[in-house]
C-alpha cells in the first residue's frame, strides 16, 4: 500500500524488500535511505512509507506524526 513501481525500485536500490523491512527499520531511515541515493526526493516518499508502515492511505497520517516524523529527519 502507498508504494508504486517507482518507489518501490528506490526502496530496493536502498535494500528494502518488503513491509517487514520497513517496519523495521522505521519510516524516517529508510526515507533516509533511499535519499541517500536520491537527495531530490519529495517528503511524499516519507508520508507513504509511514503509511505503508501503519497499512494506511498516506493523505490518513496527520499533519502532527508528520511534522514528527520531518523532525526526526537528519
Amino acid at each position: 500500500r502507498n508504494i508504486g513501481d517507482v518507489s518501490g525500485a528506490w526502496l530496493r536500490s536502498a535494500g528494502i524488500e518488503s513491509v517487514e523491512d520497513l517496519r523495521a527499520m522505521g519510516s524516517v531511515e529508510a526515507f533516509e535511505a533511499v535519499r541517500e541515493d536520491r537527495p531530490d526526493v519529495s517528503l511524499n516518499l516519507l508520508w507513504a512509507i509511514e503509511g505503508a508502515i501503519r497499512d494506511v492511505h498516506w493523505l490518513e497520517i496527520s499533519a502532527e506524526r508528520k511534522a514528527e516524523l520531518k523532525g526526526r529527519l537528519s
